[in-house]
């Protein structure tokens, strides 16, 4: 356990497979949590920035070109359902 900004603690979880196939990975988490539940967010956090990183490219995610809040509030949510539509037509699923 170490202590982040202003006491807050953070645990840091070093994820290793003993045989070498998969990489090594290093979790952080704030607050005192088991390692479980920091892999386990990790698990479940996985598949959305696959999502995203996977739509950027074809919906223009990683460069709106809008100028005021409203204008964002209508995009963003727009461009999500479009990824969506995306991943399940190249996933197999629509």
């Amino acid at each position: 356990m170490v202590r982040g900004c202003e006491e807050e603690p953070v645990t840091v979880v070093l994820v290793r497979d003993p045989k070498g196939v998969w990489r090594d990975e290093v979790l952080l988490a704030t607050g005192e949590v088991s390692a479980e539940f920091a892999v386990s967010g990790y698990c479940r956090r996985w598949s959305i920035e696959a999502a995203f990183h996977d739509s950027k490219p074809f919906v223009g995610l990683h460069d709106p070109q809008v100028q005021c809040g409203t204008s964002v509030e209508r995009a963003q949510p727009d461009v999500v359902v479009r990824a969506e539509r995306q991943r399940a037509v190249v996933c197999g699923g629509g």
